[in-house]
């Protein structure tokens, strides 16, 4: 589910799970939440990439990798979370895709958090 698919794949995809959850809510549930169990821990466990998004700004980017987030953000909040001593943080995320979001990549170190989209799903 999101593996860079294309438009018309992923439109197939939500067609067929409007399908199934129009025809039993229960099983669309246990579909969902298997497959989000699934990606999530791909995510997790993901090896960081190093590839540079942009060279203009000055030497924060030398801390960019990306684990969870779509531009590189990972190293850059984790770089200034270390540099002021962050131990346990508590976070909000507005607007995420449940597999690409920048609070993924800290979750261990995390008090609570809020995850808020406008997306039914």
């Amino acid at each position: 589910m999101g593996y860079k698919l294309s438009r018309k794949t992923k439109k197939f995809r939500e067609a067929i799970l409007f399908f199934i959850k129009k025809r039993s809510l229960g099983l669309y549930k246990i579909i969902i939440s298997i497959f989000s169990l699934l990606k999530f821990i791909n995510k997790k466990y993901k090896k960081k990439t190093f590839v540079k998004y942009s060279e203009n700004l000055n030497d924060i980017n030398d801390y960019e990798f990306k684990k969870t987030s779509q531009n590189n953000e990972d190293g850059i909040i984790e770089f200034i979370f270390n540099k002021i001593g962050l131990e346990k943080i508590n976070f909000v995320e507005i607007g995420f895709d449940f597999y690409q979001n920048n609070s993924l990549n800290f979750l261990g170190k995390a008090n609570k958090g809020l995850f808020i989209d406008g997306s039914e799903d």
